[in-house]
């Protein structure tokens, strides 16, 4: 069989999964608040959420037009089993109308940065 079929077969089979892994999602939900579901995944090492909250890390100054959630990870260094899995937390934060996404910080037990993602607002359109 020709390499650039079995490329071709293997790219088919794997753009659907990457198309369908689940992703933070910001959503208004009209009335002043805003629903944020948190997915994380972890580096390779164990790591779970310790918590979260409505926010920036004291660390970082809170950008503009955004809302702001901290995650507290727990991530711990024993070896785990090397497979992609997501992590997931939901938060209802207090909506603004100037704001168009979430910034959403990741950070170490001691308050370290590790990452961040900055979700856009879902919101209705109004008829």
């Amino acid at each position: 069989m020709p390499v650039w079929l079995l490329v071709s077969l293997f790219l088919c089979d794997a753009l659907p999964a990457l198309a369908q892994a689940p992703a933070t999602i910001a959503e208004a939900d009209g009335i002043g608040n805003v629903d944020v579901n948190i997915v994380y995944y972890p580096d390779l090492g164990c790591a779970d959420i310790a918590d979260v909250r409505e926010g920036a890390p004291g660390t970082i100054e809170p950008p503009e037009r955004t809302l702001v959630v901290t995650v507290t990870l727990d991530r711990q260094s024993q070896d785990c089993p090397l497979q992609a899995r997501a992590i997931e937390r939901k938060l209802r934060i207090a909506d603004r109308a100037d704001a168009l996404s979430v910034d959403v910080f990741f950070v170490d037990a001691d308050g370290r940065f590790v990452r961040s993602q900055r979700p856009r607002i879902y919101r209705q359109l109004d008829d």
